[in-house]
């Protein structure tokens, strides 16, 4: 709880590459003393969502290194031993592409997430009624995220020295394209049937059925991510408030944005109309907020990755000023924070367009600017 409190606070004061470090040490502890106790409290439960909700997020915003000592241009491994075939892949991100050994976080990213599949239905209930985002959004987010870091690197090496990475890739995009494409609020989760009084069988669980499937049999190839496990990973929970909706639906539209600009590479022209989805949610839900007076902060991450990507400045400025009025309202500075680098992202894209380019990814300017951030 403390370390997570000291998280919330450097958000909330915008020292966001501070916040980045009381995570990993937050990981850190769960390795070394909550991964052995069998049955978490309630009060533990809700921690944890916090903490893979934040973990997520943080990797989602955090644009890693080139690093000649990453072990994802070295090691080959058994599908069921490599990263993109767990429930919650960015968590070993950190590990696999920045080749840092130093952060004290233990390298067995499989411990960790099985730990957190043993939670069940008992956990995934919690991201919605924390943050307004259901949990299968924060998975697919987990796995993207992974897919953007596995395809930055390889762009910026040229390549990847496995000769069947290509194929393989190609093979999880999919997946993951075919979950996040198909997602939707009204889906069911094998498991809500499972912990309901009639259920008579625990064998539908992700963690059963994630290690029962692959994409292919290479080193480097992961168990293929199955409806049942993700895109079905709603919860069984009241219908969700009109506030919750738009916080969801805002989440995925910018979801939509970040898999076809950093995975699949489509020219940003072709996704406005998700900017303007993504702009539409957050100022409804802001505007709702306002009415009934409730003090408590949007997500913050789909604005600014829909402000990112926008094409017309009306849509820019207008989520910019979204993020302005809530670091307001709610003083936090992290909204402050990415309003700065969204403004810094725009102004680098619209120098490199005047000299013909295409404009700079958002991932390019942060990395060259070094403006590493947690975006919650």
């Amino acid at each position: 709880m403390a370390l997570l409190t000291l998280v919330t606070a450097c958000i909330t004061n915008g020292k966001l590459v501070d916040a980045r470090k009381h995570l990993l040490d937050a990981q850190r502890l769960i390795h070394v003393r909550g991964i052995s106790k069998k049955h978490p409290s309630r009060k533990v439960q809700m921690l944890h969502a916090m903490f893979l909700y934040l973990r997520v997020m943080e990797e989602a915003t955090f644009v890693y290194p080139i690093s000649a000592n990453s072990e994802f241009f070295h090691n080959h491994l058994s599908p069921n031993a490599h990263p993109s075939s767990a429930r919650y892949p960015s968590l070993a991100a950190h590990r696999w592409f920045s080749g840092s050994v130093e952060d004290g976080v233990p390298a067995n990213f499989r411990e960790l997430d099985d730990f957190f599949e043993r939670s069940g239905p008992a956990l995934r209930p919690l991201f919605a009624r924390t943050y307004g985002i259901p949990e299968s959004l924060v998975v697919l987010s987990s796995h993207i995220t992974y897919l953007c870091c596995e395809m930055r690197q390889v762009r910026a090496r040229g390549g990847h020295p496995w000769a069947g990475f290509d194929e393989d890739y190609r093979k999880r995009c999919k997946v993951v394209e075919d979950l996040l494409c198909g997602w939707t609020k009204e889906q069911q989760l094998p498991e809500e049937t499972a912990a309901s009084p009639s259920s008579s069988s625990p064998s539908s669980s992700p963690s059963s059925s994630s290690s029962s499937s692959s994409l292919s049999s290479s080193p480097s190839s992961s168990p293929s991510p199955t409806p049942g496990n993700y895109a079905n990973n709603t919860t069984n929970e009241p219908a969700a408030t009109e506030e919750e909706d738009h916080a969801a639906q805002a989440f995925h539209a910018a979801l939509i944005i970040f898999f076809y600009r950093d995975v699949r590479d489509i020219n940003r022209f072709t996704l406005q109309h998700h900017v303007k989805t993504v702009k539409a949610h957050l100022l409804a839900l802001e505007g709702r907020k306002i009415a009934q007076g409730v003090a408590s902060a949007s997500v913050l991450w789909p604005g600014f990755i829909a402000a990112a990507e926008a094409l017309d400045h009306a849509d820019f400025a207008d989520i910019v000023a979204w993020m302005r009025g809530c670091a307001d309202r709610y003083g936090l500075r992290s909204f402050d924070r990415a309003a700065d680098v969204a403004a810094d992202v725009w102004a680098a894209r619209q120098a490199e367009r005047r000299l013909g380019g295409r404009g700079l990814a958002w991932s390019d300017t942060v990395l060259q600017q070094k403006s590493f951030m947690i975006l919650p």
